[in-house]
Parts: C-alpha cells; structure tokens; sequence
C-alpha cells in the first residue's frame, strides 16, 4: 500500500529542475584516511552516486583499515526556481526522485508532506544485516509566513 501511495503522490506531481550537488563525509579507522567531499551532481552521474559506483565507489582501503562512519547527503542549495518549494513540486525528475527514495531506503510516505520547508531527519538506525541505514523520523517546520 505505501508502494502504490507513493507512486501515485509522485504521479501526481510536477517537476522543476535545481542546481545539485552531493556531500559526503567518510569516517575511517585510520583518520588519516577520513575525507570530505563536495561537488556538483549532474543528472548522469546520479545513479553513480546513489549505488556507490565510478567515481563513487568505495576506495580501496590498506589492510585492517575499515570504514566506521560514512553521511552521503543530496544537497540543492539556493533554489532558484519560484515553485521549487510548491505543494505537488518535486525538485527532481519523478524517475529520479523514485530511485533516490528507493535506493537511500527513505520512506516512501515522506512525500505526503506536500510543500513542507525544513530539514526531515531518519534517526532511528535500522539493523538489517545486509543493507544497514537509518529510519524514518520525520521532523518538519514550515517558514511560512500566515
């Protein structure tokens, strides 16, 4: 049912293009190795980043060195299109917005919040032995002005 009610919330949307970028903070047990990275994400490249591949993928890492920590964040600072934040507005093509909820394992209701201006947070870590990531806790604020 959240499948079928997140494909139609999308279906239902429109889609405005904004500037993207990515940035990813990677912690390891050597932290000589930790590293930080932001640059530009352009739409052919986006599947790269979502599944870690090409440019993307993981380093190869000396003997006993693991990774302990890793944030990859999708950022579209300074909007500039006027209904980037409107009710039914996605800020991505509907495909891409799919598979970035799909992949990141985001919560599909997460859509429902309409036009919703503010941080949404997953906090709860999920501990599926094969696919670790966070859970769905939502926290919105509107900088609406009534």
């Amino acid at each position: 049912m959240d499948d079928y009610m997140f494909m139609s919330n999308v279906a239902r949307c429109r889609n405005v293009i904004e500037h993207t970028t990515y940035l990813e903070m990677v912690s390891y047990s050597d932290p000589t190795l930790n590293t930080i990275e932001e640059h530009p994400l352009t739409p052919d490249e986006f599947e790269n980043f979502l599944n870690r591949r090409g440019a993307f993928a993981p380093p190869e890492l000396p003997e006993g060195v693991e990774q302990i920590a890793c944030v990859r964040l999708i950022l579209q600072l300074n909007a500039k299109h006027p209904d980037t934040f409107a009710t039914n507005v996605l800020s991505f093509p509907s495909a891409t917005y799919i598979s970035m909820v799909k992949t990141m394992n985001l919560p599909f209701r997460s859509i429902e919040s309409g036009s919703a201006v503010g941080p949404i947070f997953w906090a709860a870590y999920d501990q599926d032995e094969k696919n670790p990531h966070l859970r769905k806790f939502s926290f919105f604020y509107n900088l609406g002005i009534n």
